[in-house]
């Protein structure tokens, strides 16, 4: 429900984010391209990067953002940051900033969306970490998971995004 979703996140006024937690080797980069590339318009973003890029990233595509190795320091972006993933839960809600070149030029940004993310520890923001549905991950045994995407892969997500666009258009009026 959470891939349909997203699809269709507009027609919400809140979103709770998908979050796989758990330590390296556990699974959360497979799990963060595996529902990412069946989210509407993945958007991935990874290391160390700024709360501006992030800012222009979700406002001007509008899709749903993908952050590995989410986890962050206590720090004046990381603060940024948490407030890209406190106010971005709810429709309407936009973050201002003041334009670098001229201070007087406020610029607003949209940071609505659907949002995966991966990360080894909790955040330490109590508001942030309830906006998560956790998935807790754990090491696996199994042979069958592969260590990459196949083309046999990447042509069932394509069907699948097929039918997904089609189930959205069929839908997005009852919604």
């Amino acid at each position: 429900y959470n891939i349909k979703l997203s699809w269709v996140y507009d027609k919400f006024n809140t979103l709770s984010y998908s979050r796989a937690l758990g330590d390296t080797g556990s699974g959360k980069s497979r799990f963060l391209f595996t529902l990412g590339h069946l989210h509407y318009k993945p958007m991935i973003v990874a290391g160390a990067l700024t709360p501006a890029v992030i800012f222009r990233i979700i406002n001007k595509w509008k899709g749903t953002l993908l952050i590995d190795e989410g986890d962050q320091d206590k720090s004046e972006e990381t603060n940024a940051f948490i407030k890209i993933m406190n106010c971005g839960y709810e429709k309407g809600v936009l973050i201002s900033r003041c334009d670098k070149n001229d201070f007087n030029k406020i610029d607003f940004f949209d940071v609505f969306c659907p949002k995966i993310i991966t990360t080894r520890r909790r955040f330490d923001d109590k508001a942030t970490e309830a906006r998560c549905m956790t998935v807790i991950m754990r090491q696996t045994q199994r042979n069958e998971v592969k260590d990459i995407f196949t083309t046999e892969y990447f042509k069932k997500v394509e069907e699948l995004r097929g039918k997904l666009l089609l189930w959205k258009l069929r839908n997005y009026d009852n919604i």
